[in-house]
Formats: C-alpha cells, sequence, structure tokens
C-alpha cells in the first residue's frame, strides 16, 4: 500500500473521530439522498434501457388498437384478425395470452393463472426447465394440461422432478402439470403461478367476426428487415379500410399500432420517473450544495491550520487534500448506507404504484446500482471541492492577516460563497414546492369534479358468474335469478336505502358500445354507451331526471321498446324539440331492427374519469334480472366502507366466493382512476420537504457561524448601546435578504417544472401567481425560524466577549 495514502487515511480517520455528529450527518444525508437518486435511476435503467431476457429483444413488438372515441382505450387485437395475421405471416410470428385471474383449488388454494398461445413461449425463445411447453395439438383439442411457475414450483413443490403429471383441480377444471417455466418468463405478470392453453370459441375465428374484440394481448416477432414502424403502416393499411371493421372504425376511431415491446411495456412510466427523476436530482444538488457549505464552514474553522500551512511553504493542494479525505471516507460510508436503503426504496415505489408490480419486467437491486451510486457520489462531490478549493485559496492568499488574528477575525471572508448556496437550495426548494402545489390543486379538483351522480354513501360489487355445463345451474345462466334472490337480500341490510344493478357500473373500468341509426339517417351509424339496468338504478345512484319519466316496473316486459337516454344525445340529436316520444333503431345481431321509444331523459355523467372529455352519448335500457356480469349498487345512509365486508359476506353466501370479484365504494373507485397522480404527489411533497428541511438547516448554520464570526463587532455595538432588538434585527435581516433571490430563482425553476407536467394538470395554469405567493409566505416563514435562534444568540453577546477578539 502506498504509504502517504495509508497516513493520510490514518490522519483523516482520528480527525473525523473528534467529531462523531458531524459525520453521522454527513452519512445519513448523503445516504437518504443518494437512496432516492439510485432507486429512481435504477428504475429508469431497467426499464427503459435494459434489454428484456428474451432473445432478440429488438424484434419484439406488441400488436395493439385504440379506440381514440373510448378514451384511448386499447382493445387489443380480435382472435379473427390474429388468425389472419398468423396465416399471412408476413409481420413475423404472433402470439397471444389473456390476463391473470385468480382460481381457486379444492383445497382452497389460490392460483394467479392465464392462458396463452402454444407458441409464446418458442417465440420469446424460452424453454421449460422442467417437461414440456405446450404444442398446437393442446390448443386443438383444449387439453387440460398446464404450466407451472419457476417461484410456485420451488416454494410449493420443492423444486421437485416429481411434480410433473400432478393434477391441479381447480373449481371449473382439473389441469395436469406437464412443465415449469423459468423465472424470467414472466407474463403477463411476474407473479403468474399457472398458464392453461389458449383455446378460442370457433365462432370468434370466422372471417366475418373479426370485428369482435375480446382485449387479447399480441406480441409479434418481427423479420429481422421490419422496423416496427413499417410494421404498423401494413397492419393499418390492411384492416384501416377494411369492410368487416368499418363500423368499429367509423364508431369508434379505431387505430392500430404495433410498437416495440419494452415501449409498449413502459411508456406509461416514463413521465413520471422523468419527474421524479427530476426532482430527485433537485433534492440531491441541495443536499450537495448543503454539503459544500458544511465544509466551506470547515474549511473556515481549520483556517488558522491551513494559514501556518501556507506560511511554512506547504502547497495549495496540501490544504484542499485533507478535506477531501474526509469527503471520500463519509462519502464512502454515505453511498454504501444508500444501497441498503435502495431495496426499501423500490418497495416503496412499488406500494405506491410508481413502478407496476404487475409490469412483465421486474425492477431489483442489481449493478447498475453500484454505478449509479458511484456516479452520482462523484457528481455530489463536485460542488464539496468547488468549495473547498476555492475557500482555501481565500485563506491562504491571506495567511497573514489569517496569522495575526489568531484565527478569529470578523471578517474571515466566504460569506458571499455561502449565500449563494443557500440562495440555489431556497430556489431549489420554491421550484418543488410549487410543483406539488400545482399537482395537489389538479389532484383535489378531479377527485371535487362534478361526476353527475351522488358517488357518495354508494357501494358498488362486481359479479361474475362463472359458465357452467351443469343442468342445475340452467336457471343461472336463462336469467339470473340467483342474482336477483342476491340483490333482494342486500336490501335488508339495516342501513341500505336503495338497491340496483347495471351492466356496467360508472367507473368500473368495463365500457360497451353499440350503434343506433336515426329515422332521419337512415344510412348512417352512431355510437353510444348502453347500458342494462334495474328499475331503482337511477335513484340509486342520484341521477336526476330532467325530462320524461323512469323505468317502473311495466317497462321489465320482454321484449320493452322503452330506453331513456342522456342529455349529450338529447342535444346532440334534438336540440330543438323535445326528446322524450322520440324514437331510434338499435342494431345488433340478435334483433338488427328493433325500434325503440325514449321515455326520458338524465342527465349526462362521468363514466371513466373525472376529467374525460365528452365522448359517446348514453342509452339506457330496463332488465328485470342483472346479466352474467354486472355491478349492484347499494345506497346507504351510513359510511360506505362499513358495508362492503357485510356485502361482500352477503354476497358470497349467496353466489359463491368466487363469483364476487370486488367490492369497494363509488368514492374508491372514482380515486383509482386518478390514483397514478398520487404516487409522484406524495414522493414529490416528500422531496420538496427533504430540501425545505436542507434550506432550513443551511441557513441555520450559516447564521450560527457569521454569529460567531461577528462576535466582536456585536459586542462592540451593545457596548456603545445598542439594544439587544437591533442585534435581531441585524442577524434576521442578513437571512431574509437571501429570500428575495431565493424566491425569484424558484419561480424560474417552477416555470420550467410546470411546463414538465403540464398536461397533468387539471383545471390549474402553470402561471400560477397564487402558488408563488403561498410559497413563497411559506418559505419566508421557514426563513424566520431558522433564524430565530441564531439571532437570539446574537442579541445575548455579552460586551466583554469583544475583548477576546480584538
Amino acid at each position: 500500500m502506498n504509504t502517504g495514502l495509508f497516513l493520510d487515511l490514518r490522519y483523516t480517520g482520528r480527525r473525523l473521530r473528534k467529531i462523531p455528529m458531524f459525520c453521522l450527518g454527513v452519512v445519513l444525508l448523503l445516504g437518504v439522498s443518494l437512496a432516492g437518486t439510485v432507486s429512481v435511476g435504477t428504475a429508469a435503467y431497467q426499464l427503459f434501457f435494459k434489454p428484456l431476457p428474451y432473445a432478440q429483444p429488438e424484434q419484439l413488438v406488441e400488436f395493439s388498437s385504440v379506440a381514440h372515441a373510448m378514451n384511448g382505450f386499447n382493445l387489443g387485437i380480435s382472435p379473427g384478425m390474429l388468425k389472419e395475421l398468423q396465416q399471412d405471416g408476413s409481420l413475423g410470428e404472433l402470439a397471444a395470452f389473456e390476463e391473470v385471474e385468480t382460481a381457486v383449488d379444492k383445497n382452497g388454494q389460490s392460483w394467479r393463472s392465464a392462458t396463452l398461445s402454444d407458441n409464446l413461449t418458442s417465440l420469446l425463445q424460452i424453454n421449460p426447465i422442467l417437461g414440456r411447453g405446450f404444442n398446437q395439438q393442446d390448443t386443438l383439442e383444449n387439453a387440460p394440461v398446464a404450466l407451472l411457475g419457476e417461484q410456485v414450483w420451488r416454494n410449493r413443490f420443492s423444486a421437485s422432478a416429481g411434480v410433473l403429471g400432478q393434477i391441479i383441480e381447480l373449481e371449473h377444471r382439473r389441469v395436469t402439470i406437464v412443465g415449469v417455466l423459468p423465472q424470467q418468463f414472466s407474463i403477463p405478470t411476474p407473479d403468474t403461478e399457472l398458464w392453461m392453453p389458449l383455446v378460442f370459441d370457433s365462432a370468434l375465428l370466422e372471417a366475418d367476426n373479426i370485428s369482435n374484440f375480446t382485449g387479447l394481448d399480441v406480441i409479434g416477432r418481427l423479420p429481422a428487415s421490419m422496423s416496427a414502424i413499417v410494421a404498423e403502416q401494413q397492419l393499418q393499411a390492411r384492416f384501416g379500410d377494411d369492410p368487416r371493421l368499418a363500423g368499429m372504425l367509423d364508431i369508434t376511431g379505431l387505430e392500430f399500432a404495433v410498437k416495440p415491446l419494452q415501449q409498449a411495456w413502459t411508456s406509461q412510466h416514463r413521465q413520471v420517473l422523468v419527474i421524479l427523476a427530476t426532482a430527485i436530482l433537485l433534492v440531491l444538488l441541495a443536499a450537495a450544495l448543503n454539503l459544500a457549505g458544511l465544509w466551506m464552514s470547515r474549511t473556515l474553522g481549520q483556517g488558522h491550520e491551513m494559514a501556518i500551512q501556507a506560511a511554512l511553504g506547504g502547497s495549495r493542494w496540501a490544504g484542499v487534500r485533507v478535506f477531501l479525505m474526509e469527503y471520500l471516507l463519509l462519502g464512502i460510508a454515505g453511498a454504501g448506507l444508500a444501497l441498503l436503503l435502495v431495496p426499501l426504496a423500490l418497495n416503496w415505489l412499488s406500494a405506491l404504484n410508481v413502478l407496476d408490480s404487475e409490469l412483465p419486467i421486474r425492477v431489483a437491486l442489481g449493478p447498475a446500482a453500484i454505478v449509479l451510486a458511484l456516479v452520482f457520489l462523484g457528481l455530489s462531490a463536485l460542488p464539496v471541492l468547488l468549495a473547498v478549493w476555492w475557500q482555501s485559496q481565500r485563506i491562504q492568499r491571506h495567511a497573514a492577516h489569517k496569522l495575526v488574528s489568531g484565527g478569529k477575525s470578523a471578517h474571515s471572508g466566504g460569506g458571499q460563497g455561502r449565500n449563494l448556496l443557500i440562495v440555489v437550495q431556497l430556489g431549489v426548494a420554491m421550484s418543488l414546492l410549487v410543483t406539488v402545489s400545482l399537482l395537489l390543486q389538479s389532484w383535489q379538483g378531479l377527485l371535487n369534479e362534478n361526476l353527475g351522480f351522488a358517488s357518495h354513501k354508494l357501494v358498488v360489487a362486481s359479479i361474475g358468474l362463472a359458465a357452467s355445463d351443469d343442468p342445475a345451474d340452467a336457471e343461472i345462466d336463462s336469467g339470473g335469478e340467483n342474482l336477483l334472490a342476491a340483490i333482494n337480500m342486500l336490501s335488508g341490510i339495516p342501513g341500505v336505502e336503495s338497491v340496483s344493478f347495471s351492466s356496467v357500473a360508472p367507473f368500473s373500468g368495463s365500457e360497451t358500445v353499440s350503434t343506433y341509426k336515426m329515422p332521419d339517417q337512415p344510412d348512417v351509424d352512431h355510437g353510444a354507451r348502453t347500458r342494462q339496468v334495474g328499475v331503482d338504478y337511477f335513484q340509486t345512484l342520484g341521477i336526476p331526471v330532467l325530462y320524461g319519466r323512469a323505468f317502473d316496473q311495466q317497462h321489465l316486459t320482454a321484449g320493452s321498446d322503452a330506453v331513456m337516454v342522456d342529455q349529450q344525445f338529447a342535444e346532440q340529436h334534438f336540440p330543438n324539440t323535445q326528446a322524450v316520444g322520440q324514437r331510434i333503431r338499435l342494431d345488433s345481431a340478435q334483433d338488427p331492427e328493433r325500434i325503440v321509444e325514449i321515455i326520458g331523459v338524465v342527465a349526462t355523467i362521468k363514466h371513466a374519469s373525472p376529467n374525460e372529455q365528452q365522448g359517446y352519448p348514453s342509452i339506457y335500457f330496463p332488465a328485470r334480472v342483472p346479466y352474467r356480469t354486472a355491478q349492484v349498487l347499494i345506497r346507504t345512509d351510513l359510511p360506505p366502507e362499513s358495508l362492503t365486508e357485510q356485502v361482500k359476506v352477503s354476497l358470497q353466501q349467496q353466489l359463491g366466493a368466487d363469483n364476487v370479484s370486488r367490492v369497494s365504494s363509488m368514492q374508491s373507485l372514482v380515486r383509482r382512476t386518478v390514483r397514478d397522480r398520487e404516487p409522484q404527489l406524495i414522493l414529490l411533497t416528500v422531496f420538496a420537504a427533504i430540501t425545505v428541511l436542507l434550506a432550513a438547516i443551511g441557513i441555520y448554520a450559516l447564521l450560527s457561524y457569521a454569529v460567531k464570526q461577528r462576535t466582536a463587532e456585536f459586542g462592540v455595538r451593545l457596548a456603545v448601546g445598542a439594544n439587544a432588538w437591533r442585534i435581531r434585527k441585524l442577524v434576521l435581516h442578513s437571512s431574509l435578504r437571501l429570500l428575495a433571490p431565493g424566491v425569484l430563482l424558484g419561480i424560474v425553476g417552477a416555470v420550467i417544472a410546470g411546463r414538465l407536467i403540464a398536461d397533468q394538470l387539471y383545471g390549474v395554469q402553470v402561471m400560477n401567481p397564487q402558488s408563488w405567493l403561498l410559497v413563497a409566505g411559506a418559505l419566508a416563514a421557514i426563513v424566520l425560524l431558522a433564524s430565530l435562534w441564531p439571532s437570539e444568540q446574537a442579541a445575548r453577546t455579552a460586551p466583554t466577549e469583544a475583548l477576546r477578539y480584538e
């Protein structure tokens, strides 16, 4: 080992042992700020830059279709389209899968299961680690076979090779395990435990049924010479004018897309991570500036020693090297603490849904985190290096004066540099606080948006009855009488005011759209949201009937021609006349010439999100019993959360646990539609609070040191008659004069940050002086609080202290 370096380290270690609280503060400051920065950086690298763990990942793409008239809803690719593309082969090999569902076996064990094409594993070039994958015969015969995930194989079957051939008895199917897939096969989600063959109903594959979209996810491997852009152009050219899709194309604004698979999986996280990365880098900057201020003060404190070294002919580098060695040792400790905190930070990001736990890409601590920690540690060292170098040069240039004053001159220098650091910290803090203020106002505006119905005190239960071949279940198949009985039972629960149902409830995440024709436009198709609802539906949701009347029992007879429409429908088609009594023609496969009469007009409501743009109008049909899949709505005079468990238990007892998928309050469903805004709001608030705290600590440290340096001055002032209030005023003025430039810098940063988050704001302008004034006032209060104790110390200075400094 280099003897000089070893001696420097020993000397530095002895110096640091004398200041344990300083060392602890630096390590914690570096550890926390680096942990946040490295966590966001690791997530960004693994999501956007690290190649997918499949062979030739650059050739993998996702095929999808976007319904622009349905708020950009992704309809996937229809089974009929998939069949044609597979037979054609011009766009390469295609495979499909369906989303994860929870299945329960006879022992009550839950399984996260999904279905996939027999060729998906071969398309990704993933080989089972045990047994075999699916083959075409499994799909053709709808074979009762299944594949296990590696994690569940190790946890539940102790990684035994004897798992092959074992049978899992699910509620509606018995499957035999034929293979185990490796952990890297994380489709659709990393926690999928069981896969079964994807089998389509033969009717879905008929050429004439190509417009039947089932939300199918399709992955393709393009030919080596083809890009995603070219593939998308070919897909759009092939189906964009297909007469079989004419109705879908016109009504939904359907557009086909082909995106690189990694981009398709991660694009929804990009903006959030960019915002968080910007915020955490600002926090790291504030931390680095605070560290620079600490070391600048530490350099001033060692000024007499450095002056002696300069007078004895020591090099300028020698005066700086000791402080850099201190930062190096503490920086390594801080980086180590950061790496320990990164897994916790990543888990926190997942808990806040910043990182989607159901994303097929896993984000975890890896070698990239170590590299990022070292890179960010080096970047954070730059302000410290510059501050120490600049301050040491000032000390060495004025070494003689320093020696004469014994190192206690009231004019030791460095004030302007430390002031600049505080101004920048205040600017960073204001930028983050204004950003948080804008996002908070936008978020609250969304939650308080008028939805058109009374969302408070409303419970929603999602029901889905599985198909059955048992003749005993024929009653369920024919009319849903069991569902109706369950709904009637809920009416007897204390606190329940009314109960109804709908084929699709607002904010349920589902949608149905149908076409209709107007009498004066017999050849023009229009699209509308269609809902089958119970008699008390509008009363239960609190949707006002504007004209006409609501459904009653006489409208529940088979073949009823009565419908209700919303105000948007009425204004669109009957702007100058009464909509009630008008007739429209519905188009459906079962009854293409059905004529219905409008008996009432209700208020237009929000269906999918509080900020949804005006889309389809709505048509409501009366229904005596709910469909196999429906939402039950319960109006209560109690807090809805107090009834959710009772409603869930009652429905499960009547219908079975597997048939009740979700019971929650309507307000929680509304909140879920804006939950993507909550994580960044929480994190930005935390980052802003940290930055404000750092700025307050920096101001306190600056003033405390300044008070110490000006002890002689304050003593003389008090000796010649100045009162304590004038001394306090001097100290407070020195801190408050930093506020104005800090606020101006913060406004510039806030405008830049506002542009970054502009498309996430709702009902709030980026240029918002009200937020600026509010944050500026808060910063002023924080600066005053940080200045109180130093000003009080200055005011208590005894005049005799001047004799010890002069």
